[in-house]
């Protein structure tokens, strides 16, 4: 009992997050932002980069900003960590993101293909999870312009957006 209390796992894991808060705060005063980029171009440990980020976006926005292109593109995809990359730019504010997002919105509103399907369908849980209304309006209106089954099964999958008053 008494190393139950006092040690055994409880204890390691104690131990263990100390470690990782002093190494995270050895990190944040290294080179961040290239090292984690050098980690999403090479998809080695990409969950453990994602993780950092998401445990790191709120306190150190600036490390999560330069970084949005890279988690953008793992939040669009419908990959095992699309819901962390997702996760990470909601929590970043309005501010120290949109401007970033905008311009890589476009450019998926403007390839919307057949065979990107999956990367369509992790756009639009991304805006949903954005809160963008205005955005998945117009992608609704661009699948449906499409003759293309998948974009518009796609297309019916998004609610509308609710009406204003």
């Amino acid at each position: 009992m008494f190393n139950l209390l006092f040690g055994g796992p409880w204890k390691r894991l104690v131990n263990a997050d100390s470690e990782y808060q002093a190494a995270k705060a050895e990190f944040l005063n290294a080179e961040p932002v290239e090292t984690l980029r050098r980690q999403f171009r090479s998809a080695s440990d990409l969950h453990a980069a994602l993780r950092f980020l998401d445990a790191t976006a709120w306190s150190h926005p600036s490390v999560a900003k330069e970084l949005i292109p890279e988690v953008f593109y793992w939040a669009c995809m419908q990959a095992r960590y699309s819901g962390l990359a997702r996760r990470i730019l909601v929590t970043l504010r309005p501010r120290d993101r949109d401007a970033a997002l905008e311009p890589l919105i476009a450019a998926e509103l403007n390839n919307l293909t057949a065979d990107r399907w999956d990367q369509i369908r992790g756009l639009v849980w991304l805006l949903e999870d954005l809160g963008r209304d205005d955005v998945l309006a117009e992608l609704k209106t661009r699948l449906l312009a499409s003759a293309d089954e998948e974009l518009l099964d796609i297309a019916e999958d998004i609610d509308d957006p609710p009406e204003t008053v």
